[in-house]
C-alpha cells in the first residue's frame, strides 16, 4: 500500500501563508527512503522531529519515520522506554518490528507493575527485552521479581547492566544475584526505595560486585541496613558516591556511624533534607559528621512542594 507522509508546520512560518509539506508517493520499509529525504535541509529535519516529539507515540510508531531520520540527529527519542501493562507492551512490540533499528538505540527501560496476568502471560515480553542489545539501565517500580516469568527473568539476567534502579520491588538476595549475574564488570549503580531486600547470597557472587554510586535517598536511614541487609550482597568498601534522606536526629547519627565505620572510602555525599521535618543546623550541631575525606558534599533542600535546590559545601 501506498502512503502519503504530510506535515503541517505553524510555528516556523508566523508571517504569510502557512505552508503544508507533502512527501508524496513513498512506501514504508522499501529502499532509497532515506535517499529522498536526504534532500531535504537539515534544519527542516531537526524541525520536523522536534515538531513531532510531542506527539511520540505517532513518532515513533512511524516505520517511514524511524528509517529516514534514526541515523541523523534525533536518535535520543528512542533512549528511554517504559512498560506499563500490555498495552504499552504491544505497541513497543509492534513498533521494533517495524523498525529493527531502534532496540539498539535504547539505553533506559522501565517496568512499571508489570506483572499482571495480561502482561505475564503475553509472549511478547522476554523478546522485547532481548532484542534491547545496548541497555544500560533497568528500572522496576511495584514489581515482584517471582512473578516475572522465567523467560524474562533470563532475558533480564543476559544484560551488562551499568545502574539498576529498584523501587518498591519485592526482591530477595537471591534474585537480585540472578539479576546481576551478567553485570559483575559493568555495574556502577544502584538505588533502593521502598525496596527490602532479603536474605543473604549463598556463594561469593554478592563479593564481586564493584558499586561505586549507592542511593537511598526515599526512607530514613536504618543502622541494620548498613550494617547486615547492604553488606550481605554489596561490598561497601567500594562505594565514593552516596545518596541519602536526613530528616531526623535518628538519621544523622545512623550517617555518622556508617561514615566513622563502613564507608571509609566515600568521596562524594549528597543529602537530601525536607525542613519541614526537623531543621538543618539542629542536625548538624547535634552529630558532627566525618566529612573531612569527602571531595564534594551537596545538600538538597526538598520541600515536597517546590524543587529542590542544590547547595555545593
Amino acid at each position: 500500500m501506498w502512503h502519503v507522509l504530510w506535515w503541517y508546520i505553524a510555528p516556523a512560518f508566523p508571517f504569510g501563508p502557512r505552508p503544508v509539506i507533502y512527501l508524496s508517493f513513498l512506501r514504508p520499509g522499501v529502499r532509497g527512503i532515506r535517499s529522498c529525504f536526504s534532500l531535504l535541509p537539515q534544519e527542516l529535519i531537526d524541525y520536523i522531529l522536534d515538531f513531532l516529539v510531542n506527539d511520540a507515540r505517532s513518532l515513533k510508531a512511524s516505520s517511514l519515520v524511524c528509517h529516514s531520520f534514526l541515523h541523523r540527529t534525533r536518535v535520543h527519542l528512542f533512549w528511554r522506554f517504559r512498560i506499563t501493562d500490555a498495552h504499552s507492551l504491544s505497541e513497543l512490540h509492534e513498533m521494533f518490528r517495524k523498525s529493527p533499528q531502534i532496540p539498539h538505540q535504547v539505553r533506559q527501560l522501565t517496568l512499571h507493575d508489570v506483572t499482571s496476568d495480561r502482561v505475564r502471560d503475553s509472549e511478547h515480553l522476554a523478546p522485547v527485552i532481548s532484542s534491547l542489545s545496548c541497555l544500560q539501565t533497568i528500572m522496576f517500580i511495584n514489581i515482584k521479581w517471582t512473578l516475572l516469568p522465567q523467560a524474562s527473568q533470563d532475558a533480564l539476567s543476559s544484560h551488562a547492566f551499568q545502574t539498576i534502579l529498584l523501587r518498591n520491588t519485592d526482591m530477595t538476595t537471591s534474585d537480585l544475584r540472578s539479576l546481576v549475574s551478567s553485570s559483575h564488570d559493568s555495574l556502577d549503580g544502584l538505588e533502593l526505595n521502598g525496596t527490602q531486600v532479603t536474605g543473604s547470597f549463598q556463594c561469593s557472587v554478592g563479593s564481586s560486585l564493584r558499586i561505586q554510586t549507592l542511593s537511598l535517598c526515599y526512607a530514613p536511614l536504618r543502622y541494620e541496613l548498613f550494617s547486615q541487609t547492604l553488606p550481605s550482597f554489596l561490598p561497601l568498601g567500594h562505594v565514593h558516591t552516596l545518596h541519602v534522606l536526613l530528616p531526623d536526629l535518628s538519621s544523622t547519627r545512623c550517617l555518622q556511624k556508617v561514615l566513622s565505620e563502613q564507608l571509609c572510602s566515600l568521596q562524594h555525599l549528597r543529602v537530601t533534607h525536607p525542613p519541614g521535618f526537623c531543621d538543618l543546623e539542629r542536625l548538624t550541631l547535634s552529630y558532627r559528621l566525618p566529612i573531612s575525606g569527602l571531595l564534594s558534599l551537596i545538600v538538597e533542600l526538598w520541600d515536597f512542594y517546590e524543587r529542590p535546590i542544590d547547595q555545593h559545601l
